[in-house]
This record gives C-alpha cells, sequence and structure tokens, in this order.
C-alpha cells in the first residue's frame, strides 16, 4: 500500500508534510482543553492531569 503512495521526495512534497505532521494531534489536544474547561469535574481533572503531559510530549516530538 505505501508503495502505491510514492512519490519522489521534494522540497515542496516534504514542507507539505511537515506542515500536515501534528494537524491530529492539535485537533485532539484542542478538544480536549475545551471540555475540560468547559465541563470540568473531578473524573475530568484526573484524566487532565494524566493526558496532558503526554499530549505535550507528542507535540513537542513533532515541532522540535
Amino acid at each position: 500500500m505505501l508503495a502505491l503512495a510514492y512519490r519522489a521526495v521534494t522540497r515542496a512534497n516534504t514542507l507539505a508534510a511537515l506542515e500536515r505532521s501534528g494537524q491530529l494531534l492539535g485537533r485532539v489536544s484542542r478538544t480536549f482543553s475545551n471540555l475540560v474547561g468547559a465541563h470540568t469535574n473531578d473524573a475530568r481533572r484526573a484524566l487532565d492531569r494524566e493526558i496532558s503531559p503526554q499530549l505535550a510530549a507528542h507535540s513537542d516530538a513533532i515541532r522540535l
């Protein structure tokens, strides 16, 4: 399947891939943050304490 999607590596498609990387992670992070901020409770705050460092680490791995 991957071989079918192969394109020659160019500066343009490399930059486009870098721009797309992390889009889903960003959407998940924003959605989760908004949910915890707007409809918080003890369970969501506990989940936030557990998940937020993981989301930040993934974001750092993509951007740094």
